[in-house]
């Protein structure tokens, strides 16, 4: 009697044993999160922001200009909440088909599943609690079997309610292009009272996967001699490749920055715009070794040493 005791209680503790995993949660607008790496993806993104303690991986996609062509990269992000939630974001696997350039969302450790999206039942009577994303539902649904979310508040970024009983929902579709502002309720299921939170020993298996993958990953983002240049100042995704030597409107340097060291630093020694240096005729300039070299001067301007004044 003693040992079928033993048997049980070990069946029921191994019921709340639950490996927390990924749980995708859609396509987001651009904007938002922290940017760290450029150069990470897909699992290693995860793994990433995983070993660095966050709730949410934010892969973006973004186009990289060649001269002569163009591809696509990726860049990893970070952070402990989505941030603000459009009023007409749909759940959509397929991002570039609604936003450019497109956020990927994966909440890192979770125990719940996604079942799909429908219906909750005796709406009337059910009270909501106003959540800041999905972590925030999953925490207050812990203890329970069931988390049901939508927005048809727009005012509040989700709503939120739990439950035990299978027969409170109906799940229709698998959320793919719906709105849910437009009373279709996302459904989540997991083993009541399991928790999500990361182990060490996983974390130790997200940073040893991290490095295996980041000593994997190229240097380079640009053709020999070139030089991967953001294309503004105020935009963390967008870079060009650029012969600085050569370039007459980002000569000796990156005029808005590196698009590789810059980020979260200073930025580093900008190039010139020989175009718009006083006194000198726009044709009248070339940019050779990464320097500006004028040959024309505007009428009313003369050189004098390096540099055009006006004559007197």
């Amino acid at each position: 009697m003693r040992y079928s005791a033993l048997i049980f209680v070990c069946l029921a503790w191994s019921a709340q044993l639950v490996v927390a995993k990924r749980l995708y949660l859609g396509c987001y607008q651009g904007g938002g999160g922290r940017l760290y790496r450029r150069d990470l993806g897909g699992d290693a993104c995860g793994d990433f922001c995983l070993a660095n303690d966050y709730i949410y991986s934010i892969q973006s996609t973004y186009d990289i200009w060649n001269e002569d062509h163009s591809e696509q990269g990726v860049a990893c992000g970070c952070d402990d909440s989505l941030g603000y939630t459009p009023d007409d974001w749909v759940y959509t696997e397929n991002c570039l088909q609604f936003y450019t350039p497109n956020i990927e969302i994966n909440l890192l450790q979770t125990t719940f599943d996604r079942l799909g999206c429908g219906s909750v039942s005796d709406y009337e009577n059910r009270e909501f609690t106003n959540v800041a994303d999905f972590e925030a539902c999953f925490q207050q649904c812990k203890d329970y079997t069931y988390a049901f979310t939508d927005r048809l508040d727009p005012n509040v970024d989700l709503r939120c309610n739990c439950s035990n009983n299978p027969d409170d929902f109906y799940v229709d579709n698998n959320c793919e292009n719906h709105n849910l502002a437009d009373f279709t309720w996302m459904i989540f299921q997991h083993p009541a009272g399991s928790s999500g939170s990361p182990s060490s020993w996983v974390k130790r298996q997200a940073k040893e996967r991290l490095q295996r993958e980041i000593g994997q990953k190229p240097i380079a983002i640009c053709p020999k001699g070139m030089s991967a240049c953001r294309t503004s100042s105020n935009d963390d995704y967008g870079f060009e490749c650029i012969d600085v030597q050569t370039e007459l409107e980002s000569c000796g340097g990156c005029i808005h920055g590196d698009f590789n060291s810059d980020l979260g630093k200073p930025l580093s020694k900008r190039g010139t715009n020989c175009v718009t240096l006083p006194g000198i005729s726009h044709d009248g300039v070339t940019c050779i070794n990464g320097e500006c070299l004028a040959f024309a001067w505007e009428e009313g301007s003369k050189l004098r040493g390096d540099k055009c004044e006006a004559a007197a």
